[in-house]
């Protein structure tokens, strides 16, 4: 086996004869061998093996860096595998929220800003008519849960605001 060409800082981290042979090995017949992220190290690659981890440049084959490598204990939490915790959804506003998350709470709101006469229900629609403004629409069932975000958003763009105090 050839001696392969070696950074400066990664000469320095070859500690003893032993280690280098493992860093040969490594070099040579790694057991894990892939690219590294193209978007931020196009011509790198790492090299795995004999618990030395390698980067190596993978257009002139010089070692980068060097590193020492353990592999996970046999069943250990993955970070991928781990159960995601998900907020709990709310349907009627909750300590803490300054906008309305359901469509009641918002008509509700609304009603007692500008008054009761103001809105009127559609078949799939509130109205809000307001003195000098156009009418506003106010979908009656959310497809999504930015619809309520948006209608805030547009009412306060005419001066109706339906956010509380926390």
């Amino acid at each position: 086996m050839r001696l392969p060409k070696m950074a400066p800082s990664a000469m320095d981290c070859v500690r003893d004869r032993d280690h280098a042979r493992d860093v040969l090995t490594a070099y040579y017949y790694p057991e894990i061998r892939h690219d590294c992220d193209p978007r931020v190290y196009p011509d790198r690659e790492v090299r795995i093996g004999c618990g030395v981890h390698l980067v190596v440049s993978a257009e002139t084959g010089t070692i980068i860096s060097i590193g020492d490598h353990a592999p996970a204990p046999v069943g250990a939490a993955s970070p991928v595998l781990t159960p995601v915790r998900r907020p709990k959804r709310r349907t009627h506003g909750g300590a803490g929220t300054r906008v309305p998350t359901s469509i009641p709470e918002l008509i509700e709101r609304v009603r007692q800003v500008v008054g009761k006469d103001a809105v009127e229900r559609t078949s799939n629609h509130y109205v809000v008519r307001v003195p000098g403004a156009s009418p506003i629409g106010i979908a009656a069932n959310v497809g999504d849960w930015r619809s309520i975000r948006n209608s805030v958003r547009t009412l306060r763009h005419y001066g109706i605001d339906v956010t509380r105090d926390v």
